[in-house]
């Protein structure tokens, strides 16, 4: 049987009036955009920062350095658990790190919730917490 319908009649096109309805509502709002932040940052790569920090000895720039890349690896999750093993690959000793830890704490950068002779959690305030 032959189909003698016209595709491109007007009474074929008109649009269902339950979807000219859920076209009328208001879309879905994006999630919210995290504020822009007025400090400005130094781009300095991982590696050669932690090599710089392992060849001077500088533990301080090594935790820093570590906190950061934590904090972007894991996504933004803050706080975090800092263990030896990166420090140590550089040459840093756990007394190091600690007495790091303790410079940044003073300094109002970071807190630490010691836990004994687990890894301290470490909640870095240049980022908002997660």
């Amino acid at each position: 049987m032959i189909d003698d319908s016209d595709p491109f009649d007007p009474k074929t096109l008109a649009v269902n009036p339950e979807l000219s309805a859920l076209a009328a509502q208001p879309k879905a709002q994006r999630s919210q955009r995290r504020a822009r932040s007025n400090t400005t940052f130094a781009r300095i790569p991982y590696e050669c920062g932690m090599r710089l920090a392992g060849q001077t000895r500088t533990a301080l720039l090594a935790v820093l350095l570590e906190l950061d890349h934590l904090v972007f690896v894991n996504r933004g999750r803050n706080p975090i658990e800092l263990t030896n093993a990166a420090l140590r690959s550089v040459g840093i000793s756990h007394q190091s790190k600690i007495r790091a830890l303790r410079h940044l704490e003073s300094a109002e950068m970071v807190t630490v919730c010691w836990r004994g002779r687990r890894s301290p959690l470490v909640t870095v305030l240049w980022h908002p917490v997660s």
